[in-house]
């Protein structure tokens, strides 16, 4: 079962996936109270797509509570360091966390019967990741419906952003869901063929 809430000042997409014993959470930007009372329970897990402030901000109080924390190693300095979290340049404190886990393209994260697999897409920052989860993407801000992510933060890169996009989601199944981590879902396929940023 997947559930999703929008969080923060920024609308972040933050997904709350559980098998009926263990839940993951995927992108939690902020609103740890309406997390926890969402996820109904312990949260087993924390996935990050990426360390921008937007999507971090309730990681240190979910790690508090027992979550495991996994971002890329590209990203894993954005949770303690406000100013490469761009948190400072938006005015917004992120209370410092460590990650528990680096990962990298090709890992397998596995949390009770449920498992997720890394798909480094590096060009919204360096160590942009996405999750796939079954018949789904959880894209973060590498891809949206109709849009790609920014990439004139430090650390983003155009031309990476779109081979990522090209070469590591075009080329899974048309039919899997793309869950953004902002605006509405879309499909691979829907993507491919609408999409006016990837050409």
């Amino acid at each position: 079962m997947i559930k999703t809430i929008a969080v923060g000042n920024m609308g972040v997409n933050c997904y709350l996936v559980c098998d009926g014993e263990k839940t993951v959470v995927i992108d939690p930007g902020d609103d740890f109270e309406k997390i926890k009372s969402l996820a109904g329970g312990k949260i087993d897990a924390v996935l990050l797509t990426h360390g921008h402030f937007d999507h971090i901000g309730a990681v240190a109080s979910l790690q508090k509570e027992g979550a495991r924390v996994y971002v890329s190693q590209e990203d894993a300095d954005m949770l303690f360091d406000n100013k490469k979290c761009l948190g400072a340049f938006a005015g917004v404190f992120i209370e410092p966390s460590n990650a528990d886990c680096q990962v990298d393209d090709g890992d397998e994260i596995i949390v009770g019967k449920m498992k997720f697999s890394v798909i480094s897409t590096p060009g919204h920052t360096k160590g942009s990741v996405c999750y796939k989860f079954e018949d789904v993407l959880f894209s973060g801000d590498t891809l949206f419906c109709g849009s790609v992510g920014r990439w004139d933060f430090p650390g983003g890169d155009f031309e990476a952003l779109i081979k990522s996009i090209k070469e590591k989601i075009f080329v899974l199944d048309g039919n899997t869901r793309v869950l953004p981590g902002h605006g509405d879902e879309s499909t691979v396929k829907q993507e491919k063929t609408f999409n006016p940023f990837v050409r």
